[in-house]
């Protein structure tokens, strides 16, 4: 069986997760301008109550004209790929740790569109990998790009960049631990089955 490639935390089908590819892509949807919460569903699989509530707890910035940025759609994709792992509060405390108050994309660090970029990056650097020492320099390898911020601010955004893989591989892990599991059991029940119909 052959898997499709994705964008991480979304369902855009992609040959290969990068930097290049993923401001390709993400430059391609918003081309015609802002988009509405129905193609935010189609891209992130996020019912758009699930949106309307992270709005409405501050956890993104309010559309504007009920349309969604660049910014804010990266924002809604990291929330949720994250989710299967960290508790929301969890995931919104590390993202204000660099962005300050999520309702307000004045103070960012860091966009959150140029943050899942760096994200898409590291995956492809690491794609099929999950050694430590190499996600280590290949974040540090991808935050060097971002000139206006300071050394110390890099090496946080790596830190969360690291993160937000190991979370991420996390959940592709258990999908296949549970996937595998449930086949197991399956085969089991019929086994026992077949050996109930024989006696």
């Amino acid at each position: 069986m052959v898997s499709v490639k994705t964008f991480p935390g979304t369902s855009i089908v992609t040959d290969v997760v990068n930097r290049k590819k993923a401001e390709e892509v993400f430059s391609h949807i918003f081309a015609g301008g802002n988009i509405y919460s129905s193609q935010v569903t189609a891209i992130t699989g996020i019912e758009q109550h699930s949106v309307q509530n992270w709005v409405a707890r501050g956890f993104v910035s309010r559309p504007i004209n009920k349309q969604y940025s660049k910014r804010q759609l990266c924002r809604l994709i990291i929330i949720n790929m994250l989710g299967t792992v960290f508790k929301i509060g969890d995931i919104t405390e590390m993202l204000s740790s660099v962005n300050g108050n999520l309702s307000d994309e004045n103070d960012d660090l860091i966009p959150d569109d140029i943050l899942y970029i760096c994200f898409c990056e590291l995956c492809g650097l690491n794609e099929g990998e999950c050694m430590a020492e190499r996600v280590e320099s290949t974040s540090l390898s991808v935050t060097e790009e971002l000139a206006s911020l300071t050394p110390d601010n890099r090496k946080k955004v790596a830190g969360i960049l690291r993160t937000m893989f190991y979370a991420y591989r996390s959940a592709e892990m258990n999908k296949i631990a549970h996937d595998m599991f449930y086949r197991i059991m399956k085969n089991i029940n019929k086994e026992e089955k077949v050996k109930g119909e024989i006696k």
